[in-house]
């Protein structure tokens, strides 16, 4: 007997024996007994895919509610340090990571400061990352893929929510128009529309808790967000959705010194604005047709404060873009998709002060090092577009599907400046035309019913980023950098309650924007793309218990990835470099209102470059710090334990929840950065939360 026979076995077994019906209070017991096939791990959008219920990722220790911050807990993604807001996954930049809410793209799904999501639990259906080997279907991105869809209210005509708990407080609600969803015989269109909105109170709690004695070290989050979202049936099935969503950050922070020019103060106020409208049709054979147009405007200003020199960063952002999307079966086991994903953005950036700021991944430094008297400004424009077009087909032959996949993309990058303005010399512009054409392929094997094989690999590129084509702070000249993934894995399902999974990956990146090695760059040519990358390592995980009291979660990543200035130059770890990340979970959720549930994360500390001295500048009156071996050291291993206890209950007017989630149970006084005296003789670690505990409720009309 198969190894795959015996596992059946045992699963049809357990299957019965749950699901046998108790006898009736009377003589003779009547038994039902019903027999399914389990089938094993089910099929994805992605090979290497992940996604977690809304509802489910909301009960997650440590996150305090927020469904979206769950992506921070899957495999492959990297513990973000404290005040970031990025998601760094399988070693690249959290700017590499493509970010998407119902497939329109947005810059952060975290309010500064990474306390929030910019969407609240109850607008969200699902929380998924593809980490690597992303379809052809996606684009401009070196990295992994986040995808956070919305969710769709309940069926009660009219419903109010509303929370609130140290962080933030939020409400909304929604309505239904026509035809109620049971309603199935009802003429006349049909829909629904819901709105919410939050607003932070951590600061101003703080604030009144501790007057005057807030450290700037700890970036307290003061922001707000909104969102609406509706949907309206048309004839034949079509469907019309809309989307509006946008958030407001301030957040400050610094180093609080006697001497005015050793204080170090930071300053960051970032606000967005999406638009959609999309247009769903059904078509035979289980295709449909997907039209979507979305705008929106970025706007983000940094200051850097350093007494006696500064910088500032004030960058505008106007985009705008359309996603079409055609699937069709023509015939059993073949699924073919074709579309096209455009987008354009015009970026106007103001920049003065030090050229070495903002820093850059790969700058020797310290936190709070004066970036010296280097300085200069700039104004610059840059419009870019680009109109993707891909192409998909899945096809599948018994236990074997392979999907081969194909992204041909045309991008134009338009700046008013290829050379530093002259008083003497008029300005001129600069126009690049870059077309790029991107393999994909998946294969996947299901030699048991209860195992899959998978493999994945592709070309990516990314296009240059506007920031980085000033001819005074960049290179207006700058190529799109690019990437290979490759990727294989297994998952089982044993048992209908267990899941296992393992992946490794492999990742190589070049053409990547790093600064020019000469001390005295060629104008126009701060910046050069000749840096290289690369990534590889595996990831385990493991889910047990989907449907019992008892669940339980592990995900766990060995990663090593690096970084060099150019092809001749020596590796070095990559600033967000994390070797290992662990991540458990347990939850226990018997009938009744009560569930407890607790996480376990490990991280590796982040790499640093040592000071090994400092020799006094005469010129500046300060020290200048002397630098060991680039990123040779790492910040202490991060480890911290969340608990969380819920008690939810319903009335007749509505239902409630109650939980108290509380951050570092053990009070274990993390490092999350190190910082120096101003003659670098001593040092220090700035130390991440304390134990926090949260106390949120949620009420549902």
């Amino acid at each position: 007997m198969t190894p795959g026979w015996v596992l059946g076995l045992i699963g049809m077994v357990g299957t019965v024996a749950a699901q046998q019906s108790p006898a009736r209070d009377s003589e003779e017991a009547d038994y039902e007994v019903v027999v399914t096939e389990h089938r094993g791990p089910p099929p994805r959008e992605e090979a290497a895919a992940a996604e977690v219920e809304a509802e489910e990722a909301a009960r997650v220790p440590g996150v305090q509610g927020d469904a979206v911050k769950a992506v921070q807990t899957l495999g492959g993604v990297s513990r973000p340090p404290a005040g970031a807001d990025g998601v760094v996954v399988w070693g690249t930049r959290a700017e590499d990571t493509r970010l998407y809410v119902d497939d329109v793209p947005v810059p952060r799904l975290f309010h500064l400061g990474g306390s929030r999501s910019i969407l609240p639990s109850q607008a969200v259906r699902s929380v998924g990352l593809v980490p690597g080997g992303a379809s052809a279907r996606y684009g401009r991105g070196l990295g992994g893929v986040v995808r956070i869809r919305t969710a769709e209210p309940e069926d009660a005509r009219v419903g109010l929510w509303g929370h609130v708990d140290p962080i933030d407080v939020g409400t909304g609600g929604h309505y239904r128009f026509g035809a109620r969803p049971e309603d199935a015989d009802a003429e006349g269109p049909a829909g629904w529309l819901a709105v919410g909105a939050r607003r932070s109170v951590l600061k101003r709690l703080f604030e009144v808790a501790a007057p005057g004695g807030a450290s700037p070290l700890v970036p307290l989050p003061d922001y707000w967000d909104y969102q609406l979202r509706g949907q309206v049936q048309l004839t034949d099935g079509q469907q019309l959705s809309v989307l509006a969503l946008g958030a407001d950050d301030r957040v400050d922070r610094g180093i609080v010194s006697l001497d005015p020019e050793a204080a170090f103060t930071e300053r960051t106020r970032a606000t967005f604005h999406r638009v959609a409208v999309r247009l769903t049709r059904p078509l035979p054979r289980q295709g449909q047709t997907d039209l979507m147009l979305w705008g929106g405007a970025d706007r983000e200003v940094q200051q850097l404060d350093f007494g006696s020199v500064d910088a500032r960063d004030d960058r505008s952002v106007a985009r705008a873009g359309a996603l079409l999307s055609h699937e069709r079966r023509p015939w059993v086991g073949l699924r073919v998709q074709v579309g096209l994903d455009a987008e354009v953005r015009s970026t106007t950036t103001l920049r003065d002060g030090a050229i070495s700021l903002p820093a850059r991944e790969g700058d020797i430094g310290v936190f709070g090092q004066p970036p010296g008297n280097r300085v200069n400004q700039d104004r610059w424009r840059v419009g870019q577009a680009a109109v993707g077009a891909f192409a998909t087909a899945r096809w599948t032959v018994g236990p074997l599907a392979v999907e081969p996949g194909l992204r041909v993309e045309p991008m134009v990058a338009d700046g008013d400046r290829v050379v530093p303005v002259r008083p003497t010399e008029p300005p001129v512009g600069i126009s690049e035309l870059d077309v790029t054409s991107d393999p994909r392929l998946t294969v996947s094997l299901t030699p048991e019913k209860r195992v899959r094989l998978y493999a994945s690999g592709g070309r990516y590129q990314q296009p240059a980023v506007a920031g980085d084509r000033s001819p005074v702070f960049g290179t207006p000249r700058l190529q799109a950098a690019r990437a290979w993934h490759g990727l294989a894995g297994v998952v089982a399902e044993p048992w209908s309650w267990l899941s296992v999974e393992g992946v490794a990956f492999w990742m190589w990146q070049d053409r990547l924007a790093v600064r020019a090695p000469l001390a005295t760059p060629a104008v126009a040519a701060l910046l050069v793309a000749e840096g290289q990358g690369r990534s590889r390592g595996v990831q385990l995980s493991m889910d047990a218990g989907a449907t019992g009291p008892v669940q339980a979660r592990v995900a766990y990543t060995l990663l090593q990835a690096d970084r060099r200035a150019s092809a001749a130059a020596a590796w070095r770890p990559f600033d967000g470099d994390q070797r290992h990340g662990l991540q458990a979970l347990a939850g226990w959720r018997p009938r009744g209102p009560l569930e407890v549930g607790g996480r376990f994360e490990l991280a590796s500390g982040l790499p640093r470059t040592p000071v090994v001295g400092a020799v006094f500048n005469a010129a500046s009156q300060s020290y200048d710090p002397l630098f060991g071996d680039h990123n040779a050291e790492r910040l202490p291993t991060f480890w911290a334990l969340s608990l969380q206890v819920a008690l939810a209950g319903s009335a007749a007017w509505g239902s409630w929840k109650a939980a108290l989630d509380v951050q570092n149970v053990t009070d274990r006084r993390n490092a999350e950065e190190v910082f120096y005296t101003a003659d670098y003789r001593q040092r220090a670690f700035v130390q991440g939360l304390p134990i926090l505990p949260v106390l949120r409720l949620e009420v549902q009309l």
